[in-house]
């Protein structure tokens, strides 16, 4: 196994949180604000000498690696980055604990973007949670990549362009490049979005940490924006954002190639995604008994995971009663995306079998194959969104279970468990707002989250002896 070379990349992240975390320590120094500048500082060295000494000693190291590699550095970086990232959080006031710092910290580069602390944060911390928050973003993205690659795992979705392909016997060969892309793509995305919310009135502050949210479908502190940052110009940038973010990375890569956005009408995946928000749309009207334009943008918000309010309305959770926004979080938005959630694509294989049963039960001599997308596909893909299912089903109960052995009631337990698993900040508030939650349901919530980022099926192999064999 090259442990060297997993060391060596994670080395490259822990810099990157690292000097993310010394420049939000610059600017809290610059406001007056000691006690994170302190948190920041400590972070910011942690993650720099840590990281520095990873690459100086292992600069040379050889660069081919398989599936092994590639799930212990998501696994590693899961576990090791919310680490470096926890001591602001601790420092500033934000968090009592430990536990509760190390649960923000995994809360946003999941992003899932609860928050067990105060409600009032300093700017400092509320530019770090936003950071914290489009890194988990893009990185959720590439360690889906490779997390699949990994497993050996093809279907619809997964796989849209050689942009996002990697062999697996050298999954790290061009994971420098995919960062770089769907970091450009996004980051290009965040920095219009938040300079066209200034234009619309808001505060930078505002414009900055409600684009990076979006971008990553993540939710950010309730109330804490300004009037303008909800405004109808506002709105709809960040409706924009969200759509982005909660669809395949490779579609806007071939936008970016292409100059054409009939890419978006041609993917049946956008489609579905632009149905189940009109789906969702149509809910909330028969429950308010009335429609308003500002339904559609919270409609996505919330399939896209993320949750926060856009048009500062009536909140969602207000409107529809359970398990009903539960249900749509659970199944996500689209594949490789910054999205949370099983994912649609999936959900649709599974209709697209049961289409095709049907008509064979209708034929007895029908030879109807599976297709989608145009193309006939192999059993074996329905195989594996099964396995998916019932690995994230399987998560969401186990996790409910023991919210609910740490003192929380039922009904929260297991809408925090769903939050947690789909990466969607204000269900998980059930479990960690609504409640007073203890350090063990933190600690659950947090594991939820990693599983929800990690897509569940990571951690199986870690418990098979021929994962471990040579």
């Amino acid at each position: 196994m090259n442990l060297s070379s997993v060391l060596k990349h994670l080395g490259l992240t822990a810099i990157v949180i690292g000097a993310c975390a010394l420049l939000c320590g610059l600017f809290a120094s610059i406001s007056g604000d000691a006690s994170s500048a302190r948190g920041f500082l400590f972070s910011g060295v942690l993650g720099t000498f840590l990281g520095g000494s990873f690459l100086i000693l292992l600069w040379d190291v050889p660069a081919k690696t398989g599936a092994r590699e590639g799930l212990l550095f998501v696994l590693g970086f899961w576990f090791l980055m919310p680490l470096i990232a926890a001591p602001p959080f601790w420092a500033s006031g934000v968090s009592n604990s430990w536990i509760e710092a190390s649960f923000e910290a995994v809360s946003n580069l999941t992003t899932t973007g609860t928050t067990a602390g105060e409600a009032v944060q300093p700017d400092s911390i509320r530019y770090w949670r936003a950071i914290l928050q489009f890194i988990g973003g893009v990185l959720g993205v590439v360690m889906a990549v490779i997390v699949l690659a990994a497993l050996n795992l093809s279907g619809p979705g997964v796989h849209r362009s050689h942009l996002l392909t990697l062999t697996r016997d050298d999954l790290f060969g061009r994971i420098g490049r995919i960062t770089a892309t769907v970091a450009l793509v996004y980051g290009i995305a965040a920095i219009i979005g938040t300079f066209a919310i200034v234009l619309a009135g808001a505060e930078f502050i505002d414009a900055f940490t409600r684009s990076l949210a979006a971008i990553s479908t993540s939710a950010t502190l309730s109330g804490a924006a300004g009037a303008y940052a909800y405004s109808p110009a506002a709105a709809a940038v960040i409706t924009l954002l969200l759509f982005i973010g909660a669809t395949n990375i490779a579609l806007h890569a071939d936008i970016l190639r292409q100059s054409s956005w009939r890419v978006y009408l041609r993917d049946t995946e956008t489609q579905i995604l632009i149905l189940g928000v009109l789906a969702f749309v149509l809910l909330m009207a028969i429950s308010k008994q009335k429609f308003d334009f500002r339904l559609i943008s919270e409609a996505l918000s919330f399939v896209s995971t993320s949750g926060m309010n856009v048009t500062g309305s009536e909140k969602v959770l207000d409107i529809l009663p359970q398990p009903i926004p539960d249900v749509f979080v659970f199944v996500g938005a689209a594949a490789l995306s910054t999205a949370g959630g099983l994912k649609m694509t999936r959900v649709l294989v599974l209709f697209s079998r049961a289409l095709t049963e049907f008509k064979r039960l209708s034929f007895e001599h029908s030879t109807a194959k599976l297709k989608f997308q145009g193309r006939t596909r192999a059993d074996a893909i329905v195989v594996g969104v099964w396995v998916y299912l019932i690995a994230y089903l399987g998560a969401a109960i186990i996790l409910g279970m023991l919210l609910a052995l740490t003192g929380l009631n039922v009904e929260n337990a297991f809408r925090g468990a769903i939050g947690a698993i789909a990466n969607a900040g204000p269900l998980m508030d059930a479990a960690v707002v609504d409640q007073s939650p203890s350090s063990t349901s933190l600690f659950v919530l947090a594991i939820g989250c990693i599983l929800g980022r990690i897509e569940v099926l990571a951690l199986a192999p870690l418990f098979s002896s021929d994962f471990w064999r040579k």
